[in-house]
């Protein structure tokens, strides 16, 4: 490639520097081909690890959450209401109430706190059932679980979500959530 003045000219290469611009590409694919692999193996064994960073990304996982879900499923959640909520007031409240409308099983671990406290006064409008945890917790995630995946999303800077399918996974989380459940009184 040449410039000139405003114009670019391309040159012709010579057609045998072909064949070492291919073996760069083979050996690069050689270097590479164990992380594919191992992609591929994660796959084959039915799980899944996706990561999605900002925002966006993250209202995107909560989305597919309301889409995957069906009725009469327990929706599980562990967090702290406030941060999750600020990080978009207006999509969440609305990712609330249209949650409230499906006929699914909310339940609720909540960090305590003077919202929590409130959230519990008004449970039944958004249709859950909230347990406060004890003082002296500080989450700096949320985690949701459903009966197919596994959802951990980091509430402070950097923003992020990462979504697990992995069914041994998912049974741990499920387990470890009926323990918590079940040791806090009503």
């Amino acid at each position: 490639m040449n410039i000139q003045g405003w114009k670019t000219l391309f040159e012709a290469e010579n057609p045998e520097k072909l064949e070492s611009i291919v073996d760069q590409m083979r050996n690069e694919v050689r270097r590479t081909l164990p992380e594919f692999a191992s992609v591929y193996n994660l796959h084959s064994s039915g799980a899944f690890i996706r990561y999605y960073e900002g925002l966006e990304g993250v209202k995107q996982v909560y989305e597919n959450l309301l889409r995957d879900i069906r009725p009469h499923e327990d929706y599980l959640i562990i967090g702290e209401m406030r941060q999750w909520i600020n990080q978009d007031p207006d999509f969440f409240n609305d990712f609330m109430r249209r949650r409230a409308k499906l006929d699914i099983k909310i339940r609720v671990l909540m960090q305590d706190s003077e919202q929590a406290r409130e959230q519990k006064k008004i449970e039944r409008n958004l249709n859950w059932r909230i347990k406060i945890m004890p003082p002296g917790f500080s989450l700096a995630t949320n985690m949701v679980i459903i009966p197919r995946r596994v959802v951990i999303n980091q509430l402070k800077p950097p923003i992020l979500a990462m979504v697990i399918e992995n069914d041994s996974v998912i049974q741990m989380n499920r387990e470890l959530f009926e323990i918590i459940w079940k040791s806090i009184p009503d």
